[in-house]
């Protein structure tokens, strides 16, 4: 009877923690992470060759493929000894073991990797680790400290990315609140950046609705002579947080590109494409918007040598210092 009690209690708890979880909402992502490539060293490829032979796995031909560059779908589905190492780095690349969160599926084919998150602020918290690169960086250092293999070219993606703007809706919603009126130190510093900008770029810039969900344009021409608008969203606690900025206008229709870290971008806003600027966890009440719309111009020439030579973004970007 203690023990059929015991086991009782546990169900309980378990109940009530998922009705907890359920109550905090969250929501699921499905990353793909990909590479160019994938070096085994020999040593690794001869010991798995052996134990496959012992077993009696593998022939002769076998030792010579395993010797070559491999993908890493290959590599989880061939070299069993390593899928747990990999599984182990996945892991800990997504944020190790939390509370808050589980991975529940690690597939291959490239790596499917299906996390879930238990609470609306983890959700969020792992969609701006991505957005700003944090996961590939760790996932990247996470898989250099495997001994036996080199991995290039690694990239992370979320393959539900539409579902998860869907949440991230969802939750904006459950945790928008009214619209405050802007402290006194907030409106000084408004009034102090509208100076600023308007000094460095005069006639160029426009403040749509200041005293509300206030949102400032900046016509840009590049070296070319191209014009660009680029767009500002102040929220309501600037300049406590980073504003988002997008490309509102340009000479041709600017490519549907989503989160991606080479082209320094972040999806959209508004049906326009969205620029990063600056880490959230970077950014400061001290940072200003001169800083940001100066990187947004950079980006904007960085893109017009894309258009003509047909290089990378970043091959443009090194004098465009990010903050870590």
């Amino acid at each position: 009877m203690a023990e059929s009690s015991s086991t009782d209690g546990e169900v309980v708890q378990d109940t009530a923690s998922n009705v907890l979880q359920a109550g905090l909402k969250g929501g699921a992502f499905s990353f793909v992470i990909s590479t160019s490539s994938v070096f085994v060293v020999k040593e690794i490829c001869d010991a798995v060759v052996g134990v496959a032979k012992e077993l009696g796995g593998a022939n002769e031909n076998a030792v010579e493929i395993t010797k070559e560059l491999v993908k890493l779908a290959a590599l989880y589905t061939g070299y069993k000894l390593l899928k747990p190492v990999i599984d182990e780095a996945v892991k800990k690349g997504f944020g190790g073991e939390r509370k808050d969160q589980k991975v529940e599926d690690i597939k291959p084919g490239s790596l499917h990797v299906l996390l879930r998150c238990f609470t609306d602020k983890r959700f969020l918290e792992v969609l701006a680790d991505y957005e700003s690169g944090g996961i590939t960086e760790r996932l990247q250092e996470e898989f250099s400290q495997i001994d036996g293999i080199e991995v290039e070219g690694l990239k992370v993606e979320i393959e539900n990315m539409e579902e998860v703007e869907k949440t991230k809706a969802a939750i904006n919603k459950r945790e928008s609140k009214p619209i405050t009126e802007r402290t006194e130190f907030q409106k000084e510093r408004l009034a102090i950046e509208k100076s600023v900008l308007e000094r460095c770029w005069p006639g160029q810039v426009t403040w749509i609705d200041p005293a509300g969900e206030s949102k400032v344009e900046v016509s840009l021409i590049t070296n070319n002579g191209n014009r660009y608008c680029l767009r500002l969203y102040l929220e309501p606690d600037f300049p406590y947080s980073a504003p988002d900025m997008v490309v509102c206008s340009s000479p041709s229709p600017m490519p549907s590109w989503g989160v991606d870290g080479d082209k320094h971008t972040l999806g959209n806003r508004d049906g326009f494409l969205k620029i990063c600027h600056c880490r959230p966890s970077s950014w400061t009440s001290s940072s200003t918007l001169y800083d940001v719309v100066m990187k947004g111009r950079l980006w904007l020439e960085a893109y017009e040598g894309y258009l003509m030579t047909g290089k990378d973004l970043s091959t443009f970007l090194v004098v465009m210092k990010l903050r870590e």
